[in-house]
């Protein structure tokens, strides 16, 4: 059959029948670009309900262009075999419909730009790189990931571009030896979060917000309850609400441990995007506490949404609040440094324009224009 033209997606991270949050802001990307058809992804993930056997795997297809396979949980060499199967069988059958691709675009290094460079070795196929990983980032850096590097450095080697999410996860990756061409592409916000702007003509209440996975080792959940404990004691003019698609439950217990008054905070999940937009139009100020970041999206939502946002001073959120008119940034960990501005913010000493920041969001983050950064680069790539 004549050869189409299109572009392979490989994602490392992608939502399945098993997890639909692992990876969404992947699947909105891809679905962006994918405006007219000629993109297709291939995502190979294990799933524990299938029988083991060589001619155990099940294939999921969507309308829009994505193949999903599963294939059976091991342990072991015979994980990474059935990884590879996986990858084989999704390609046949995309290889078989639509002929080979122009571009391959890898979305996280680790590990299925492997199977990017098999493509290119065997077929001469370029592919680029969209890195979001926490591994490179200096808070969190783990003894066993540095082994890792190794392998990431080799594959980065070979791809025509490397995309980090933010300048602090592109001086990571340089720092750990992970040299190639760079281009900085944001992740998009998606279009409901750019709303009609609310003003309150009262607020005698703080609403805050926070969402996130709820991952406590990177987001530090149980810092920021206490931090909002000791708020307790100080003012008692706020509301928090805590949104999560994961560890509700625990989050709860831990609110019920502290003894904090659950008249003011409440925990909401799993919630679809398009309501955890309406969350950000009916709060005022978004917190985030987290130890470690790259991008951080929900940042971004925040932001186009017109909240101020207080948060950690990490690289990549420090990019995103170059000054304090878009929030505060307090060092990591530093409860006390939380609490002075959880109580500026409660108690009115700090004042914020929304439409400023609402118009700092639609510059960085729109999903059109960052649609277009990557198929510019698709273009150099391609006309090289």
């Amino acid at each position: 059959m004549p050869e189409e033209k299109y572009i392979l997606h490989l994602a490392s991270w992608y939502p399945t029948r098993q997890d639909a949050y692992n990876g969404d802001f992947v699947q909105r990307t891809f679905r962006a670009l994918n405006q007219h058809g000629n993109h297709v992804l291939l995502h190979v993930t294990e799933d524990q309900d299938l029988r083991k056997g060589l001619s155990s795997y099940f294939v999921e297809r969507s309308k829009q262009d994505e193949v999903i396979v599963y294939v059976p949980q091991y342990r072991g060499l015979l994980r990474y075999f059935h990884w590879i199967r996986g990858h084989y069988r999704g390609l046949r059958m995309i290889f078989a419909e639509r002929g080979r691709p122009q571009l391959i675009h890898v979305h996280v290094t680790l590990y299925t730009a492997v199977i990017a460079v098999f493509l290119r070795l065997i077929f001469s196929i370029p592919f680029v790189i969209t890195e979001h990983s926490t591994i490179y980032t200096e808070e969190h850096h783990l003894p066993h990931q540095r082994r890792l590097f190794v392998l990431a450095r080799i594959l980065a080697r070979l791809a025509s571009v490397i995309m980090p999410v933010s300048d602090h996860l592109k001086t990571s990756m340089l720092k750990e030896g992970i040299k190639g061409h760079y281009q900085v592409v944001y992740n998009f916000v998606a279009d409901y979060f750019y709303q009609p702007l609310k003003v309150r003509k009262s607020k005698k209440v703080t609403r805050f917000l926070h969402v996130s996975s709820l991952d406590n080792p990177s987001k530090n959940i149980s810092g920021l309850l206490s931090t909002f404990k000791r708020l307790e004691k100080e003012v008692d003019n706020w509301q928090l609400t805590i949104v999560g698609n994961e560890n509700t439950e625990l989050v709860k217990q831990w609110i019920q441990d502290m003894a904090l008054d659950p008249n003011r905070i409440q925990v909401l999940g799993p919630l679809t995007h398009p309501q955890v937009a309406a969350e950000m139009r009916r709060h005022d100020v978004f917190v985030l506490f987290s130890n470690y970041e790259t991008f951080s999206i929900v940042v971004s939502e925040a932001q186009a949404s017109g909240l101020p946002v207080i948060a950690t001073d990490i690289g990549p959120l420090r990019e995103r609040l170059p000054d304090d008119h878009f929030g505060l940034l307090v060092p990591a960990q530093d409860e006390w440094s939380l609490l002075k501005a959880l109580q500026a913010a409660a108690t009115g000493q700090l004042t914020f324009q929304p439409k400023m920041i609402r118009e700092h969001a639609e510059k960085s983050y729109q999903k059109k224009q960052v649609v277009q950064d990557i198929e510019r680069i698709y273009r150099l790539v391609l006309n090289e």
